[in-house]
């Protein structure tokens, strides 16, 4: 029973990566387990039993289908292959760190020292009809050393995006699995220094404005 039961999840699981309609599963594993109750009922054990293996495979292919889901605002949605060019905005999380230079043509475009990898949440995507409100995070290169971002800093990026892509070549680490458990959902890198900006948030520029008015008042008053 167990191995058949085994079989039945696995199935769903297969059934579930190549047809993503979780509602649709789960409302035929809640049928089935109606159907598999009613026959339990009856005391016909072999309608039961096929029953329930519908309602194991209903229920890998719901399973799976949650475990792939990916919200409507994540990055995700928008990362293709090969990489696209594309705006975004976001905070840095976690301090710069220097990265070894890139191999072949990236590594020719390179002249200013080591690359700097930052990590990004991502907030906005900037597309033709303006900005979008998105979630998830980067692992971020820039092919020019920057020493001005911080820990915090709000960038606003241009440069190219792309998936997190698997070994090409047998025998080789799978950086999709190691950047997922890092907390990565794909990739982006900055070709030019000027593509990188640091904006000031709304905060800091409120407090820049009190400190003018604060100093002018204090420059008055000793004038006085």
């Amino acid at each position: 029973l167990m191995s058949r039961l085994a079989i039945a999840w696995t199935m769903g699981c297969a059934l579930g990566w190549w047809i993503d309609h979780p509602h649709v599963w789960i409302s035929l594993a809640f049928i089935g387990l109606i159907i598999a109750l009613t026959f339990e009922w009856l005391d016909t054990p072999l309608s039961t039993l096929g029953w329930g293996v519908i309602v194991i495979v209903s229920l890998g292919a719901a399973r799976m289908n949650v475990y792939q889901y990916v919200p409507a605002d994540h990055i995700g949605q928008h990362l293709v292959s090969p990489s696209s060019l594309t705006e975004i905005i976001g905070t840095i999380d976690g301090p710069p760190r220097p990265a070894p230079p890139p191999k072949g043509i990236m590594g020719q475009a390179q002249h200013e020292g080591q690359p700097t990898m930052i990590a990004l949440r991502v907030e906005q995507l900037i597309g033709d009809d303006g900005p979008h409100t998105v979630s998830g995070r980067l692992l971020v290169k820039l092919l020019r050393n920057e020493h001005r971002l911080r820990d915090g800093d709000r960038v606003r990026l241009l440069g190219w995006m792309s998936p997190i892509e698997g070994p090409s070549n047998p025998g080789e680490p799978d950086f999709r699995v190691i950047l997922q458990q890092r907390g990565y959902d794909g990739r982006f890198t900055v070709l030019q220094r000027q593509h990188v900006k640091v904006l000031k948030d709304r905060k800091s520029t409120r407090l820049n404005s009190s400190h003018l008015v604060i100093s002018y008042a204090v420059f008055c008053l000793k004038k006085k």
